[in-house]
C-alpha cells in the first residue's frame, strides 16, 4: 500500500500543479477581460489584436495537459498587457489627482 502511494505520489503532484496553473489561467484571462471591458480605449487597434490573440492562445490551451504551454501562454498575456496595465495605472492616477493642489497632496 504504502509503495501504491509513493507511485502515485508523482502523479497527483503534477495533477495538482496542472490544475492550479489552469486556476491562475482563468483567473487571468478574467482580469484581462475586466480590463479591456472598462479601459480597451487605451490600445490602438493593433495593441488590441495581440492582447486578444494572446487571449484566445491561453484559453486554447488552459485545460490541456501541457502546464509549459499553459505557463508560456500566460508569460505571453501578461507581456502583451504590460504596456496597457501601466497606462491604466497612469489613467487611475491622474484621476486621483485631478483638480489637487501640491499642498492637498499628503506624504
Amino acid at each position: 500500500m504504502l509503495k501504491a502511494g509513493f507511485s502515485h505520489a508523482s502523479d497527483d503532484a503534477f495533477r495538482r500543479a496542472l490544475r492550479e496553473a489552469q486556476v491562475e489561467a482563468q483567473r487571468l484571462i478574467e482580469a484581462v477581460q475586466s480590463a479591456l471591458t472598462t479601459d480597451a480605449g487605451l490600445l490602438s487597434q493593433l495593441e488590441l489584436a495581440h492582447v486578444n490573440s494572446c487571449l484566445a492562445k491561453l484559453q486554447s490551451v488552459m485545460m490541456g495537459d501541457d502546464r509549459r504551454a499553459i505557463d508560456d501562454a500566460m508569460d505571453a498575456l501578461n507581456k502583451g498587457t504590460a504596456e496597457f496595465a501601466a497606462r491604466r495605472m497612469n489613467q487611475s492616477v491622474h484621476r486621483a489627482l485631478a483638480g489637487k493642489t501640491v499642498d492637498q497632496l499628503s506624504l
